[in-house]
């Protein structure tokens, strides 16, 4: 029974080549409310060096393709930590170059006696981290005050604050080695608020956009399988700091969520100030200040608005098996088990890009309804299916498509009557 679901599967998602059809603008709505939202900050490229490129940032056009894509966003100034300090604190707070958390390199003293994003959801009742990759964590005292090897504090805005940097306590808690995530993320104890920053090679500083794009490709499917997004409402966004000097400072920002509109974009004037606002909205927190530039700079709405309403399906419905399990799990020889190997890839839960091109395969279609199997809950902790399905569901939530489970339990050749 088995075996020949599978066959059938791969020969649904094994058709021609989706043809590419352009993002499609939305209208404007509230910012939802999110359990988390995912920030990481990429490095100094224009955006006509990411969009578009797909030699050497596929990954990256891919998710600007499925998901929600700023095309009129724009960085604040140069260089790189005063932009840095614009996303966490809605102002540059009179920092004009790279300076050092420390000493006396900075236009103004440093640590600043300023409010920060981080105060604000603290405020709220929210959770933060500052996730810094390749960050040394010291046995005492505040980390990430100076550099080494690929960490740069000009990168970790939230080292700068005084009252991060003087407390070492509350320093210790929120600013932690990236290594951190993969631990919260498995524990279901990611903070509300995660800000991440990869290291001077896979930010795209110091090495090539194609590193920046392979470390992205390995990342993202790590907080997209989490429980953070298969049972909790979330929202990544991937930015960058600021351009090459060689343009008007505009970079890419890309939503990525299941309750983003999918192939949305915006051509709406936006920069780190909405960014900040839009993060500030969605997880229910106030303003970093009251002359900040967060407070008089729009939430990037344009990527939400109300799921779909689905209508009840008549007969004949155009249907299509979809199997979650296939070919993550077999591990023989050969792998995998099958003759087929499907135009868009095999399927893969953890990644938002091959979930959410499959899914617009079996739209491009004509299908209005996926089937899928339940191995049930006897096997939460032991299988993947089980908490993959939510995630199916709530792809469905935007997306004119619909769901039907039979339980399949685990251990038996064949589904029960029941």
């Amino acid at each position: 029974m088995k075996a020949v679901m599978v066959a059938v599967a791969l020969v649904l998602m094994a058709g021609g080549s989706v043809a590419v059809q352009p993002a499609t603008p939305v209208s404007a709505a509230a910012v939802p409310q999110f359990d988390h939202i995912f920030l990481v900050v990429m490095e100094n490229h224009a955006y006509s060096q990411i969009i578009g490129n797909t030699t050497g940032a596929p990954y990256i056009n891919n998710l600007a393709q499925e998901y929600g894509l700023a095309t009129n966003y724009t960085a604040i100034t140069h260089p790189s930590l005063p932009n840095y300090l614009a996303l966490a604190a809605g102002s540059t707070l009179g920092i004009t170059g790279d300076c050092a958390p420390v000493g006396t390199s900075c236009s103004v003293p440093v640590p600043l006696n300023a409010p920060h994003i981080g105060d604000a959801l603290d405020a709220a009742g929210k959770s933060w981290k500052s996730y810094q990759e390749s960050m040394p964590m010291p046995s005492t005292g505040c980390p990430g005050l100076s550099g080494s090897g690929n960490y740069a504090p000009k990168h970790n805005p939230f080292v700068y604050f005084a009252d991060v940097q003087n407390d070492v306590t509350r320093c210790r808690s929120h600013i932690v080695p990236y290594t951190q995530l993969s631990t919260d993320l498995a524990g279901g104890v990611a903070p509300n608020f995660s800000f991440i920053t990869p290291n001077l090679c896979n930010d795209m500083h110091d090495c090539s956009i194609t590193t920046g794009d392979n470390w992205l490709k390995a990342e993202v499917p790590k907080m997209f399988g989490s429980t953070a997004f298969t049972r909790q409402k979330s929202l990544l966004v991937v930015t960058w700091d600021e351009d090459d000097f060689t343009s008007v400072n505009k970079v890419a920002t890309i939503f990525i969520s299941p309750n983003v509109k999918p192939s949305s974009s915006t051509a709406t004037a936006y920069n780190h100030y909405s960014l900040l606002k839009t993060i500030e909205q969605g997880l229910g927190a106030g303003t970093v200040g009251t002359t900040t530039g967060d407070v008089a700079a729009t939430g990037m709405t344009d990527f939400f608005g109300t799921p779909v309403t689905h209508a009840a399906l008549t007969f004949p419905i155009r249907s299509a098996f979809y199997y979650p399990w296939f070919p993550e799990t077999f591990s023989g020889t050969p792998n995998p088990f099958s003759v087929y190997t499907p135009t868009l890839g095999y399927y893969s839960s953890d990644d938002p890009v091959v979930l959410s091109n499959q899914i617009r395969a079996m739209q491009y279609g004509g299908i209005k309804l996926g089937v899928s199997s339940w191995w049930g809950p006897s096997g939460q902790n032991s299988s993947k299916t089980d908490y993959r399905l939510p995630l199916l569901l709530r792809m469905a939530q935007m997306r004119d498509i619909q769901w039907s489970i039979y339980y399949e339990k685990e251990g038996q050749p064949t589904p029960p009557t029941t």
